[in-house]
């Protein structure tokens, strides 16, 4: 209704307090974007990298049997340091190539040996048919007792080891993991040597260590992996738990599909990792010794009971990364079960005891609850993988 201009003096008069306020927001705004591109760089400029790769081995599987070029089947009856309580075996049973893929598969001894000869008067010695790769007798040959309750090892698995190794350098594994209730798929490096000692004094790396189970398994399914350095200067003294990481799928899951599992490694870190670098399992830097790291008691009690002094079994290294700052092969393992603690007892429905002699007798007693997890389908049932590759710096 008004007929007369109305008076707007903001537009003739402007406040210098607006104008600045323009002039702060759109500074703020240009400052926010410096900082973070410089962030991100920093943050990139930070991620271990190497230098100067050179190929040491490449397998991509592509013949029609394993090759005898880069590969050793470790045959042992021990279940090695973990109690595991398969039989490693070089069977095409268990380890076989077929359209240019390798398969680690775990079977059934009973459907070798028969399920009798499991239980009660069968012997296995792989010393006496020459099979055995190793030189401890006591590894190499088992006899089943129902009395004592001593049992053949029950499952049939395998453990391939590379016959190159590297000093720092890069490995790359694409895998597919396997299905089924306690069955333990393994990537890692073991020394060539034991040039510090005996395990774990001279180190081992996992660079992916996994199970079977279902992801229901608690926080320990197959939608989780986990990487560790071992490392201590004593059996009773494996100080992996200072230097682990887990990484969890919770879409796929890691037994759905073909992924990267890799380790980057030099004199200054140790890095694991799911096919790139973001997502990073494991970093360990080498800024310190691991004596220091471990921080060790002075005196410990053995096995026999007996007070002990523990020593430095690295105090002659010329540099922190010890114990590894020494050449290691590569292992591909495809286990079942153990006495390790590595399936917590009472947890999943865990048919054994880790601390009980009847460990593996009572696994394969329990055979109807483990046993129709495992799909029927060997190539689903065991460890897949497509190709590898090991690089040393140079």
């Amino acid at each position: 209704m008004l007929t007369t201009e109305i008076p707007k003096p903001w537009l003739k008069y402007k406040d210098p307090a607006h104008r600045w306020a323009k002039w702060l927001f759109w500074a703020g705004w240009l400052a926010g974007i410096a900082i973070t591109a410089g962030l991100c760089v920093e943050a990139y400029m930070s991620i271990p990298r190497l230098e100067n790769l050179c190929m040491v081995m490449e397998d991509d599987f592509s013949g029609s049997t394993i090759s005898d070029y880069f590969w050793n089947h470790d045959i042992t009856l021990d279940g090695g340091i973990n109690g595991k309580f398969q039989w490693s075996t070089a069977s095409t049973n268990n380890s076989f190539i077929t359209d240019s893929t390798l398969y680690l598969v775990p079977t059934l001894t009973a459907d070798h040996l028969g399920a009798d000869a499991i239980i009660n008067g069968a012997t296995v010695n792989l010393t006496a048919d020459g099979t055995c790769s190793s030189k401890n007798v006591s590894h190499c040959a088992v006899q089943s007792n129902s009395t004592l309750g001593t049992v053949i090892n029950p499952v049939q698995g395998v453990t391939l080891q590379s016959k190159f190794s590297i000093r720092y350098g890069k490995v790359e594994v694409v895998a597919r993991l396997p299905t089924g209730d306690w069955i333990w798929p393994a990537i890692r490096l073991m020394p060539v040597n034991d040039t510090y000692g005996a395990w774990p004094k001279s180190g081992e790396i996992d660079i992916i260590n996994a199970r079977g189970n279902r992801p229901g398994y608690g926080e320990l399914g197959s939608d989780f992996m986990q990487s560790a350095v071992h490392w201590g200067p004593h059996l009773l003294f494996d100080s992996y738990f200072r230097t682990w990481g887990i990484r969890r799928d919770k879409v796929n899951g890691y037994a759905s599909g073909f992924r990267k599992y890799a380790l980057e490694w030099n004199d200054k870190y140790l890095m694991t990792y799911i096919d790139n670098k973001v997502q990073t399992a494991l970093t360990v830097k080498f800024d310190q010794s691991f004596w220091d790291r471990g921080k060790y008691p002075t005196f410990y009690t053995d096995e026999g009971g007996n007070i002990a002094k523990l020593e430095n079994p690295w105090f002659n290294s010329v540099n922190k990364a010890a114990p590894f700052d020494q050449p290691f092969y590569l292992e591909l393992s495809l286990g079942v079960g153990g006495t390790s603690t590595y399936f917590p007892d009472n947890l999943g429905n865990k048919p054994w005891q880790d601390s009980s002699p009847l460990a593996a007798s009572d696994f394969w007693t329990a055979k109807d609850r483990w046993l129709p997890t495992w799909p029927t389908d060997p190539k689903v049932r065991g460890m897949a993988i497509k190709s590898v590759k090991m690089y040393k710096t140079c």
